[in-house]
């Protein structure tokens, strides 16, 4: 957390409000606030890594994961920083 203003590529931090292992007053919320490279999602509960919906248990983190990837490729295609 002592580097998130020196972050220059997009990063999506996932958090939840519940997590036993990383508390909420160990997230640099103001610090991130500040670099537009940092998304920072913070849900109501999941515990530490319970980010799971549905019967089947699917693990809906990992597809938001995946879809932000697609969309930073897509942005970094369209936009290209040459």
């Amino acid at each position: 957390h002592l580097v998130v203003d020196k972050i220059s590529v997009p990063v999506l931090s996932l958090n939840s409000e519940d997590d036993p292992v990383v508390p909420l007053s160990a997230i640099p919320f103001e610090r991130i606030k500040k670099n537009p490279n940092v998304i920072q999602l913070l849900v109501a509960g999941a515990g530490h890594i319970e980010y799971y919906h549905g019967m089947n248990l699917e693990f809906w983190a990992f597809a938001l994961g995946i879809d932000f990837l697609q969309n930073v490729r897509r942005v970094m295609r369209e936009y290209p920083l040459n």
